[in-house]
């Protein structure tokens, strides 16, 4: 399968520092470092956005290829950046809605049907009010004061911000559709600046423990919610005198003081639980087939984004 993968940041400040430290994807047991096999170049005439690609020539290219052994349905792309010296982790959860093709992209422009070719739209319903320019996935400084993107609206990010202002840590989920090969690869007015497949990196699909997945429940929805709207809305629910109740709310803390966000529907808060949380690790097998039910629980998040919407125009 060709990935076509394009981290970038989009920075307006001349006087903050940029560097790029690394982008891996752990499905593929991939780490591509900074100024060693990948740069940060600027291919679009706006040159706030920075652009990893691979380290060849001098020309900027949007993006790089991977190609993988096999076909995937769910992987992970972590991006570090160093912005002033302290690093800044931008996380985008994959998740490919079909097998249609054999490649995919995450250029949101080039999803769209392109004129006098053979390509046909590759958006569902899902993206029929994406927009390149607002929910093309790209990490940034700061929280922007300007209407939120449709994707941000939709929940499907959360930032974490430093003391200072800063975002020192962005996860998007951003499920997409297959392309055809060649619709990014043999070169027309479309693709102009993306890689040539000759400069593709090869990797392996290795497996991978904590790939967030959405579950059988997807369908209500997936959405960033904070995990303290959970701890309280089971709170509300639980006896304070059942230990098993306990142990979900305990794991859950535990959760939260290390990651206060998780997508709903997914297996997110299992993986985080599996990384964060000491009770979870030392519990019983029935008392974790009880966590784990809690943990992936039906979560009806639209009605949440509603009101959540709701509210925000009202503030405005």
């Amino acid at each position: 399968m060709l990935l076509h993968l394009s981290p970038r940041y989009y920075l307006r400040y001349s006087d903050i520092q940029l560097d790029l430290i690394d982008v891996s994807v752990p499905e593929l047991n991939l780490t591509l470092k900074g100024d060693v096999d990948i740069v940060a170049r600027t291919p679009y005439p706006n040159k706030c956005y920075q652009i990893a690609c691979r380290k060849k020539g001098r020309k900027a290219i949007n993006g790089f290829f991977i190609e993988t052994d096999k076909k995937l349905t769910n992987f992970t792309q972590i991006t570090r950046w160093a912005v002033n010296g302290e690093i800044a982790t931008h996380k985008i959860h994959f998740h490919i809605l079909d097998s249609d093709f054999d490649a995919i992209t995450s250029e949101i422009m080039m999803w769209h049907p392109f004129h006098d070719t053979p390509f046909l739209s590759r958006r569902s319903k899902l993206h029929e009010k994406w927009i390149p320019a607002t929910d093309q996935p790209r990490m940034l400084p700061s929280i922007e004061n300007k209407k939120k993107s449709q994707r941000e609206q939709q929940r499907r990010i959360y930032n974490l911000i430093s003391d200072d202002g800063f975002i020192i840590e962005r996860t998007e989920f951003f499920p997409i559709h297959t392309v055809e090969t060649h619709r990014i690869t043999i070169p027309f007015w479309g693709n102009k600046r993306f890689p040539s497949p000759d400069d593709a990196f090869s990797a392996k699909i290795t497996p991978y423990d904590y790939t967030l997945k959405p579950t059988n429940s997807a369908i209500c929805g997936i959405a960033a919610l904070p995990v303290a709207l959970m701890i309280n809305q089971l709170q509300n629910d639980y006896d304070p005198k059942c230990s098993q109740d306990n142990n979900v709310i305990r794991v859950l803390n535990e959760i939260n003081q290390r990651a206060p966000y998780f997508f709903t529907n997914t297996n997110d808060l299992i993986n985080k639980a599996k990384l964060f949380s000491s009770t979870y690790l030392t519990s019983n097998k029935n008392d974790l087939r009880l966590i784990d039910n809690e943990l992936t629980q039906r979560f009806f998040a639209p009605d949440f984004i509603a009101d959540e919407n709701k509210k925000a125009q009202q503030a405005n």
